[in-house]
């Protein structure tokens, strides 16, 4: 059952034609939304990295028994990968207008595309609604369906307070006393759920994991995983990368480093997000 990245992404990308289509029958009946909401997410989420899917999946793929990888499961976590991705794409377009940024994947953020503005915030509440009927849908019945629904929610505030955090300690000038690896390491750990933590949690409840140590255990991991692998890496490419290899913008160096340690505009608020 194991593919490589790019079959794995291939894979997922034949499922996302069905998930589009089971969203705009949920809207059929309600006017002008349909192909809207269809736009929206092509635009914001069909075209990710798929870091968090890919998490997910191959987590499941490691976890759960060879008799539970049936065909029915396998595309089953892909949808439930998606829902993810979903989830985090909701994020990045708020996020996006906090930041004012301008551009993601090489393409104008959503709130700049044709002029769409504040509505954005609309249309990232709507993708983020998707992901509950799209769980209901699939999952409803399952014995692991209120644990799923229990970690987006979880999640989605857990990120939520690191963007609180973050927001909180900007500054008009910076100041070197919030320049502190205990500031820089707080906002990471809220921020960072999304990255490892959740996608395999995620994958843990769906393959059947029962025992509350082993999820303890998993959070202290791959919480401490998260700065090295992750933060730190993209904070340097908030400051240093090359937009035509990263598609977005980094004001990093503008703005002034302390940002990258959790002030006002960072793009350490782009961490587990984009």
């Amino acid at each position: 059952m194991w593919e490589t990245t790019e079959e794995e992404i291939r894979e997922m990308m034949a499922v996302w034609p069905e998930i589009v289509r089971e969203i705009m029958e949920h809207v059929k009946n309600i006017p002008n939304i349909g192909k809207w909401l269809e736009k929206v997410l092509q635009y914001n989420v069909s075209g990710t990295k798929k870091l968090h899917s890919l998490t997910l999946i191959y987590a499941y793929k490691l976890i759960a028994s060879n008799e539970q990888q049936t065909q029915d499961n396998i595309y089953l976590v892909r949808i439930l990968a998606w829902c993810l991705e979903m989830a985090m794409a909701y994020l990045v377009m708020i996020d996006d207008i906090m930041d004012r940024s301008l551009f993601r994947r090489g393409q104008p953020c959503w709130y700049r595309h044709d002029d769409i503005g504040l509505m954005a915030i609309n249309d990232g509440l709507l993708v983020e609604s998707t992901v509950y009927y799209l769980i209901r849908k699939y999952f409803k019945g399952k014995e692991c369906y209120d644990n799923l629904v229990e970690t987006f929610q979880q999640v989605i505030f857990k990120i939520l307070i690191g963007q609180f955090l973050d927001m909180s300690s900007t500054f008009k000038k910076s100041n070197l006393d919030q320049f502190t690896m205990n500031q820089y390491n707080s906002i990471a750990k809220w921020k960072g759920y999304g990255t490892l933590f959740v996608p395999t949690v995620l994958a843990m409840h769906f393959a059947g994991t029962k025992d509350s140590e082993i999820f303890k255990q998993s959070e202290t991991i791959l919480s401490e995983l998260i700065i090295p692998l992750y933060q730190i890496q993209d904070d340097y490419l908030g400051c240093f990368g090359d937009f035509e290899v990263l598609g977005k913008d980094g004001t990093d160096i503008e703005e002034g480093m302390l940002r990258s340690f959790g002030s006002g505009e960072s793009k350490t608020r782009k961490t587990a997000l984009h």
